[in-house]
């Protein structure tokens, strides 16, 4: 039997501390052979780690965390979702929101079009690059369901990710619900996607409802 989904995560989740503390998200300072051995070291520690300790190292300021910390296991399985079922975070690195209103068909639509590199170029550059990193690239999707945590209950909102709650609010009107959100892994995702001819993706679900 496999490790559960929620260690897992939490693995996953501290590799991604280590990068970003790192590099404070300056990735472009870091070539590619850099960032595949700090991913690869970080897991290796993860895997020697306990779950409460790992905890630790999930953002404080996500809603989630809290509730995470718990180790509420039996919330956290895996599932497949096809695109249509899944929809991203209002806020995406720098993808517009016209896209992020959408699903992940409209996601990965968008990534689809090498036009859109000029709207979207740190984007592009992300899902490109992960391509590239095979231990990062491999980590899991986390998605939370439902989806209306992060969608209409959020329906009145900021373009901007740093000040989500301040107006002046964002004038797309339409807003697709789904199965769940994906809360973490939006790149990975996109750039699995783009290598396959599937059209759904597997991943961790924690189950938001319970």
């Amino acid at each position: 039997m496999g490790d559960p989904p929620l260690t897992t995560f939490l693995r996953s989740n501290y590799v991604m501390w280590v990068i970003k503390t790192t590099t404070k998200r300056v990735y472009k300072d870091f070539d590619d052979i850099k960032l595949e051995t700090m991913a690869a070291e970080a897991l290796e520690s993860a895997r020697c780690m306990e779950d409460e300790r790992l905890t630790e190292y999930l953002n404080e300021r996500k809603g989630l965390t809290e509730v995470i910390r718990r180790l509420p296991y039996d919330r956290f399985s895996w599932i497949t979702y096809t695109i249509d079922e899944l929809v991203p975070t209002l806020w995406v690195t720098d993808l517009p929101h016209s896209v992020t209103h959408g699903s992940m068909r409209d996601v990965l639509n968008f990534a689809r079009d090498g036009l859109n590199q000029k709207t979207a170029p740190i984007f592009f550059e992300r899902v490109s690059r992960l391509r590239k990193l095979q231990t990062i690239y491999s980590l899991p999707i986390l998605v939370v369901a439902p989806s209306r945590s992060q969608r209409s209950n959020r329906r009145y909102h900021s373009p901007k990710a740093e000040r989500p709650q301040a107006p002046p609010f964002c004038k797309v009107d339409y807003l697709v619900e789904g199965k769940a959100y994906i809360e973490d892994g939006h790149h990975r995702g996109i750039a699995r996607l783009l290598e396959s001819t599937q059209d759904h993706l597997l991943a961790i679900r924690f189950d938001a409802a319970s």
